[in-house]
């Protein structure tokens, strides 16, 4: 084995322990990730993004601008979150719908205080409601939401009833009508939503041509000719075919062959599988 085929290998493998974990968050709950766009974010996520998504079978993958960076301006974007459980064990068949509510009520009251005291005003918090349930004897718990505006006996009823299409959703059945079904947790999340900066637009156009070439070694090609490109030098509208490297100060974006690549008006780099 060469050193080329030894560093691709441990690319593949790095490659495929980040599949490893998107499958533990999406097929594992009963989601296809053929279904989504794969964002690469991160100095290294440009780098295994059209790898990881072959192995998805995702055929859209976005890398927004300064990925390095992407983690450092959510925290400064994102609204302030506070989520909230409380245990309450309670069956369906004997449940006091006002005791659930009245339980709901409290936690929704503490989350308002606390967001309040962040200097949120009263008309940004947003109160949304879930609870945890399961079938009796089952050892594992399902997350249900309740729709925002839903409360009272209504949002109680939504629980049960709602839990059944979930889990025939998540795990490919369910017993409605044949097993009583048990509430482990009540959950509140309360959001205060903040001002966000306007995200800026970038000029249309931009410049295509390579600033250099040079041999690029790929899995199962080998070494081949590849154009390198210049992110900002790319404007909103422009669009290359792989083999591609696209590079920017603190991440580099790989484009395979098969895959073809066009940039918005935000500067996200959107990469498709040619068909």
């Amino acid at each position: 084995m060469s050193a080329e085929e030894a560093a691709a290998g441990v690319f593949e493998i790095a490659a495929a322990n980040q599949v490893h974990g998107i499958r533990q968050v999406t097929v594992n709950r009963g989601r296809d990730p053929s279904n989504y766009a794969l964002i690469a974010f991160g100095g290294a996520g440009g780098m295994f993004a059209a790898d990881v998504a072959d192995f998805l079978d995702i055929t859209t993958v976005v890398s927004p601008p300064d990925p390095g960076n992407l983690s450092a301006f959510g925290l400064h974007v994102s609204d302030i979150k506070r989520d909230y459980m409380r245990t309450l064990v309670r069956q369906c068949s004997s449940a006091d719908t006002d005791e659930i509510e009245a339980a709901w009520r409290e936690i929704e009251n503490r989350g308002r205080d606390e967001i309040a005291a962040e200097g949120i005003a009263e008309d940004r918090i947003l109160l949304t409601r879930s609870g945890d349930l399961r079938y009796v004897g089952e050892g594992h718990e399902i997350e249900i939401s309740v729709p925002p505006g839903t409360g009272g006996p209504d949002a109680v009823a939504f629980l049960w009833k709602d839990f059944h299409r979930v889990h025939h959703e998540t795990f490919g059945f369910q017993y409605e009508g044949e097993q009583d079904v048990e509430l482990v947790n009540l959950r509140v999340q309360a959001v205060g939503s903040i001002h966000r900066p306007k995200v800026a637009k970038i000029p249309k156009g931009g410049d295509t041509t390579p600033t250099s070439e040079r041999p690029v070694y790929w899995r199962g090609d080998g070494w081949r000719d590849c154009p390198i490109f210049n992110r900002s030098a790319l404007g909103a509208g422009s669009a290359l075919g792989g083999p591609a490297i696209i590079e920017e100060y603190g991440s580099t974006v790989v484009v395979p062959a098969g895959w073809s690549l066009k940039v918005d008006v935000f500067g996200n780099l959107i990469l498709e599988t040619r068909p």
